[in-house]
């Protein structure tokens, strides 16, 4: 569903695909080719949500904020499973991993992968080009040519989806 909060009502691109269990409450902005899948919450009530084109916030999972932190997810992301963002930025060309969680004041550069399960603490700031795992999250090594490629690939399987269902569901 989605909903107006404080007299602020979610823009979502016409090409983005929103499951109908999925959540999008306030002051949330959704660029094209986007998707939101089955019971995900995007709750934009106590600052602003701003994701890009071509993201795919996966299934069950949580986009929040809090008082002086928005949530900006960059072009290009997949917020994998289960996974929680809360009032952080997300680069460019990036995989948050399922059931990861990063919270508010955290930065994560682009081309990064956040492996499953991570916590990103508050205010921690991931530079570019990084493989994190583990809880608390721990720079593991650098990204190679070959998983930008595969980022990319992940990407474009959901761009792939989004169109799908919004044909066919």
């Amino acid at each position: 569903m989605i909903y107006r909060y404080k007299n602020k009502k979610p823009s979502i691109h016409e090409t983005c695909f929103v499951a109908p269990s999925a959540d999008i409450i306030g002051d949330v902005e959704i660029g094209e080719n986007s998707s939101v899948w089955f019971n995900s919450t995007i709750r934009g009530d106590q600052s602003r949500i701003l994701i890009g084109k071509n993201v795919s916030v996966q299934d069950n999972a949580v986009v929040h904020v809090a008082p002086g932190y928005e949530t900006k997810i960059s072009d290009d992301v997949v917020i994998g499973h289960n996974a929680i963002v809360h009032g952080c930025v997300i680069g460019r060309n990036c995989i948050i991993g399922m059931g990861s969680i990063i919270l508010s004041g955290a930065e994560i550069g682009e081309n990064c992968i956040i492996g499953a399960g991570s916590v990103i603490t508050e205010n921690k700031k991931i530079p570019k080009n990084s493989i994190v795992m583990g809880v608390p999250g721990k720079i593991v090594k650098e990204v190679t040519k070959e998983h930008i490629k595969r980022i990319k690939e992940n990407v474009e399987i959901y761009i792939k989806e989004n169109k799908e269902y919004k044909t066919n569901f």
